[in-house]
C-alpha cells in the first residue's frame, strides 16, 4: 500500500533540496516525480510532461547510469501516457527491461519489463508474442528472486493465457500460471 502524502512530501523535499543545493545526479529523479504528481494528481498535464521532458534531459547531461532506469519507468509509465499513445513508451521500457541489470537497478529493470508486457498487451500486439516476453520476464524475475514482479507478472501472463483459451475458465485467473 502506497502513501500519497508521503509521496508528495518526499517529492517536494527533493525538489527543494535541488533548489537550495543544486542539480545533483539524483535530481532527474526528483523533477520526474514532480512531473508525475503534476500530470496524476494536480490535474496538470502540460507542466508535468514538460518537467518530465526536463527529466529526461537533465539524466541524459548527468549520464548517471545509477538512476536511468527509475527515469526510464517513471516517464514513460506517470507522464507520457497523459500526452501521447501508450505504444509510445514500449520501446524505452523494452530497452531498459533489456540492458539496465547493468546497472544494478534490479528492481526498476523489472518495473519497466512489467508494464513493457502490459503495454504490448493494451495496443493489441499479439498474444503469443507477448506471452513469450512475459515468459522470459519470469525466467529472469524467477532468478533474481523478485517475488513482487514475478507475482505481478503472473497475474498478467494467465490473463494473457486466458485470452487464448489456455485455462479451464477464461473469466478466472487460474491455470500454467497462477494456482488456487
Amino acid at each position: 500500500q502506497g502513501n500519497s502524502s508521503l509521496l508528495r512530501m518526499v517529492t517536494l523535499k527533493m525538489m527543494l533540496l535541488t533548489l537550495e543545493h543544486g542539480i545533483s545526479p539524483a535530481s532527474p529523479v526528483a523533477v520526474g516525480w514532480y512531473g508525475a504528481l503534476l500530470c496524476g494528481v494536480y490535474d496538470d498535464i502540460e507542466k508535468g510532461y514538460q518537467f518530465g521532458k526536463w527529466a529526461l534531459e537533465m539524466q541524459k547531461r548527468f549520464g548517471s547510469k545509477e538512476y536511468e532506469a527509475k527515469l526510464i519507468f517513471l516517464f514513460n509509465v506517470f507522464i507520457r501516457p497523459w500526452k501521447e499513445h501508450i505504444g509510445e513508451s514500449l520501446e524505452p521500457l523494452r530497452s531498459v527491461s533489456q540492458s539496465g541489470i547493468g546497472a544494478g537497478d534490479l528492481e526498476y529493470t523489472y518495473h519497466c519489463a512489467v508494464h513493457y508486457c502490459c503495454g504490448l498487451l493494451c495496443t493489441g500486439k499479439p498474444l503469443e508474442y507477448i506471452h513469450q516476453q512475459q515468459m522470459e520476464f519470469l525466467e529472469i524475475t524467477g532468478r533474481y528472486r523478485l517475488e513482487f514482479h514475478n507475482d505481478f507478472e503472473r497475474i498478467w501472463g494467465q490473463m494473457v493465457l486466458n485470452f487464448m483459451g489456455r485455462s479451464a475458465d477464461p473469466c478466472q485467473l487460474r491455470g500454467e500460471l497462477l494456482a488456487d
